[in-house]
């Protein structure tokens, strides 16, 4: 029984083949999504002759890696967006109201009137910590789960009227704060969560 299980564990990689898999990831990463650029089709023209593979079988497998890594955009059926956790702006419809109704707004930290030119909207709690109250769900996506809010709870949230104030933009800048950092961008689950049973999977279905 002991050598069974022997027999069956997977052997370490030589060091030639690791250093193989790392001169062909590095030649990899410069390949663009639609390899169409000089630097790709020469990548992909010599991985293809350091593994003894066509360049076609190359592209076929950077294709199936791509899909399988690919963020999730939206909910199906429904085709209701994911919120992706790069772009966090005000519609225009609800600034144009935001505005319309606060004619004579004053900047709430210097008391400055407020111009076209100098205004903006302020989240009086962080953004980085008022999204954490978004509604999120999880959905599986070819397989891989994810956590994800929806792009119109997320205008909910970020546009709600009881976090705003108005400011000028020298005093909202001043704020500081943390950039870039969206605690519901979507997240793809730890791989100890990722528990799939395949197509009988009751998720919603993302793509």
């Amino acid at each position: 029984m002991v050598k069974q299980i022997e027999d069956k564990k997977p052997s370490r990689p030589s060091r030639a083949e690791r250093a193989q898999k790392k001169l062909t990831d590095s030649k990899l990463s410069r390949v663009d999504k639609r390899s169409r650029t000089r630097g790709s089709k020469k990548a992909i023209s010599s991985v293809a002759e350091i593994g003894g593979l066509s360049e076609k079988e190359v592209k076929a497998a950077l294709l199936k890696q791509f899909q399988k890594s690919k963020i999730p955009t939206k909910i199906v059926p429904g085709n209701k967006k994911i919120y992706s956790g790069k772009s966090r702006t005000f519609e225009k419809k609800f600034s144009d109201k935001y505005w319309k109704d606060n004619p004579n707004a004053k900047c709430f930290k210097c008391n400055a009137l407020l111009t076209p030119a100098t205004r903006s909207i302020d989240h009086k709690v962080p953004w980085s910590k008022y999204c954490l109250s978004t509604d999120q769900q999880f959905v599986c996506s070819g397989g891989t789960h994810y956590e994800v809010a929806l792009t119109e709870d997320f205008h909910d949230r970020f546009q709600d009227p009881k976090n705003l104030q108005p400011a000028c933009q020298s005093c909202n800048s001043s704020k500081g704060g943390p950039k870039g950092n969206d605690g519901i961008a979507p997240r793809k689950l730890p791989l100890k969560d990722q528990t799939c049973p395949g197509p009988g999977c009751k998720l919603p279905k993302a793509v």
